[in-house]
């Protein structure tokens, strides 16, 4: 895993012969508008694939915090499943050991950071393929440790799949947080494949900071695995609408690849969006909300495989509200066209958002890049020579150093 920041200017394991995990961050060092450049931060981070990031300031310091989930691969040849925070400590990322003790292991899932209790601190999901072979959903409560202002992850019991209650244990899993009914507290949306080898998507309803499944929504929600869910408000009317891609297992048998679109309308009830459609049903890729043209609706980035494993990254115009068109001006070839991780962020500080992309070509080689937004136009790719090709992991921008500027952490399988 590699960190970089800016500077002037699936089930089989797949790790090839001479392939190295990697977790790195990337710094970005100051410079004027388009002339930004990411340089490696020289933080040692433990290597992870299968695996996903998400920086939260954890311990309320003011700080962004990391918590990294995945395999890992040890020098004596064996792998491990992790779940690790990594504390801030001005701007050293450093294993909080006692917080890493509380969590299980898992991969091919997603981690998120969401203060889903309202006592105003930051608390975890987890979901995947656990270290003790099973699916999980796991959710931990963040509450005050044993030391003056220190926290402590503490498993919360009452809503974990460990228990027998109605949360779904999954692997291939993804997980995202919004107020879908727009009652003031987090509700979470979950997909993935449990333990009989079916696709599950579940919606669960925050009620106080207890979670309820949420069946009917649940119901109308095609079952997916491998695949990605993205809430946002894509058309305009005040209340979150779902964005969701992968795999699904159907009842005939097979696996089919889709992208859908379930509008919240009225707010609290999704509804399959049947006039929104993608042109590339994808799995294993990313989906990722960003308003890149600056005209307060939000636009839509996606990546993945095809049926026909052809690999898709696509930029689509949300014009008007709620229509989502491909942009004609974002036309890539075959090099820069990757399967993997995509996050919005404005890296060059000019007021628009740039694009990070990771993953696969077509012909399986592994890149990384940043795509440069200038007035709307995302077609300029920023020549990152910092920048190591990964897959299977994560290209996620945060300010984890505090300067104000855009560092962007990679995760994966290199070359």
């Amino acid at each position: 895993m590699s960190l970089q920041t800016p500077k002037s200017r699936r089930q089989a394991n797949p790790l090839l012969p001479g392939s190295c995990l990697l977790a790195g961050l990337l710094m970005l060092c100051a410079g004027p508008v388009w002339a930004q450049s990411l340089q490696d931060s020289g933080l040692s981070l433990p290597g992870v694939w299968a695996g996903e990031a998400a920086w939260g300031d954890y311990d309320g310091d003011g700080d962004a915090d990391l918590i990294l989930i995945g395999e890992t691969a040890e020098a004596d040849g064996t792998c491990l499943r992790i779940a690790r925070v990594l504390r801030n400590d001005d701007g050293l990322l450093v294993e909080d050991v006692t917080q890493t003790d509380r969590l299980v292991g898992v991969y091919f899932g997603d981690a998120g950071w969401a203060d889903y209790d309202s006592d105003g601190d930051l608390d975890l999901a987890l979901a995947g393929w656990d270290a003790n072979g099973l699916e999980s959903l796991r959710l931990y409560l963040n509450e005050p440790g044993t030391d003056v202002d220190s926290r402590q992850l503490t498993l919360d019991i009452d809503q974990t799949d460990d228990f027998g209650t109605n949360v779904l244990g999954v692997r291939y899993a993804d997980l995202s947080w919004g107020d879908s009914d727009r009652d003031g507290d987090l509700d979470l949306v979950v997909s993935g494949m449990d333990a009989n080898g079916a696709s599950a998507t579940r919606l669960y309803g925050n009620d106080t900071g207890r979670f309820v499944l949420d069946d009917l929504n649940s119901d109308v929600l095609l079952n997916v695995h491998n695949g990605e869910l993205a809430w946002a408000d894509y058309d305009n009317d005040g209340d979150l609408d779902l964005a969701l891609a992968g795999e699904n297992v159907h009842a005939e048998g097979g696996i089919r690849r889709v992208t859908e679109f379930y509008v919240n309308e009225p707010t609290g009830t999704l509804t399959l969006d049947a006039g929104l459609t993608s042109a590339n049903p994808v799995n294993g890729g990313s989906l990722a909300w960003g308003d890149y043209d600056n005209d307060g609706n939000p636009d839509l980035a996606q990546s993945g495989r095809t049926e026909a494993w052809n690999t898709v990254l696509q930029l689509y115009l949300n014009r008007p509200a709620g229509t989502l068109t491909p942009d004609p001006g974002f036309a890539l070839n075959s090099f820069l066209r990757v399967d993997g991780d995509l996050d919005w962020i404005d890296y060059d500080n000019d007021g628009d958002l740039d694009l990070a992309a990771s993953g696969r070509t077509i012909l399986s080689h592994r890149r990384a890049f940043v795509f440069e937004n200038r007035d709307g136009v995302v077609s300029a790719v920023s020549a990152e020579s910092s920048v190591e090709g990964l897959a299977g992991g994560n290209s996620l921008w945060g300010d984890y150093d505090g300067d104000g500027r855009a560092d962007l952490l990679l995760t994966g399988v290199d070359s």
